[in-house]
């Protein structure tokens, strides 16, 4: 049998999730199996077990337990084994009372898109269905995730300390802190390393945020992103909240007065622009053709519908007639 790893957490280690999650009422305690507390921080692999107990159970509600990589502050996991929870309630139904000795069997995370032997992988907390609106006994509790089994003596090899100095756009980048990303937006990354191994980048979100080379980009606008730079065996990760983005019609500053000139049929996304003419005295606009009646400021609407991805367009443009 396989020895379950465990640890003493008084208070929940790690990243609180929605603001409510730090004010989370249960206490999560790692134990053996027997239920005996210990103390250490926890190392596990795929098919080892963790088993706990809870304190404060709330009282209106169940709870689910599930495995996730850990998510940036102000979110739920945006990967995590939603299929396989464990539903603790006092329900005859449920996998276990809350006041038994939990037992959890850990995963690698692969066939639910990720990768805890290089994300930080933890236990998930919220509340069950009964109370899913409610995200005030969110909490992430981690633990460190070892690549064979914690019961095989794996050989000690000299370690040489590695480091990554890493840049996006330019700026000095800081691993685990989350940045902003837009749709269609595309950013670049630099790096080197202190040994000088050549340095690598992988999208663990290569649907939102796919890696060509050293330039990510974002191709929905909304959800998390987490871009890995690695060098032998260092990894730094970077994550990025992505949100919608700006719509934007290319269009002409001047022309001459009792000229005519055309407008852009499209916005940067695509969509179909509309124009008319708030200045029809100076300017008058047919379909996609602008024309200068006299000289003065030409004043137009931009209208464009919107999607998912990025709002409707509506702005004023400001072109001067010579």
């Amino acid at each position: 049998m396989r020895k379950s790893f465990s640890i003493l957490v008084a208070l929940i280690v790690g990243i609180s999730l929605a603001p409510a999650s730090q004010a989370a009422g249960t206490k999560v305690m790692f134990t053996e199996a027997t239920g005996a507390p210990v103390s250490g921080l926890p190392t596990i692999a795929a098919g080892e077990t963790l088993h706990f107990v809870l304190g404060n159970f709330p009282t209106t509600a169940g709870l689910y337990v599930f495995q996730a990589v850990q998510p940036v502050t102000g979110a739920r996991p945006t990967y995590s084994n939603t299929k396989a929870p464990l539903w603790i309630s006092t329900d005859p139904q449920a996998s276990f009372a809350p006041t038994k000795v939990i037992a959890f069997t850990i995963d690698n995370g692969n066939a639910w898109g990720a990768d805890c032997a290089h994300q930080q992988c933890g236990l998930w907390f919220e509340y069950d269905h009964s109370k899913s609106t409610d995200l005030s006994e969110d909490q992430f509790v981690p633990f460190s995730f070892s690549a064979v089994p914690t019961t095989v003596t794996a050989p000690i090899m000299p370690s040489v300390a590695e480091t990554l100095s890493v840049k996006i756009d330019g700026v000095d980048a800081k691993e685990n802190i989350p940045g902003k990303i837009s749709y269609r937006q595309v950013i670049t990354f630099s790096a080197t390393s202190a040994s000088g191994a050549p340095v690598t980048f992988k999208s663990y979100t290569p649907d939102l945020c796919p890696v060509n080379g050293r330039t990510v980009t974002a191709l929905k606008g909304s959800g998390q992103c987490d871009i890995a730079a690695s060098a032998g065996s260092k990894s730094s990760h970077f994550p990025f909240i992505v949100g919608p983005g700006v719509q934007t019609v290319k269009g002409v500053t001047s022309v001459k007065a009792g000229k005519s000139i055309g407008l852009s049929k499209e916005s940067n996304f695509g969509e179909k622009v509309s124009y008319k003419s708030n200045s029809p005295k100076i300017c008058s606009v047919s379909g996609f053709t602008l024309k200068a009646i006299r000289s003065g400021k030409c004043l137009i609407s931009e209208s464009a519908t919107g999607s998912e991805n990025y709002p409707a367009l509506s702005a004023t443009a400001a072109i001067t007639v010579k």
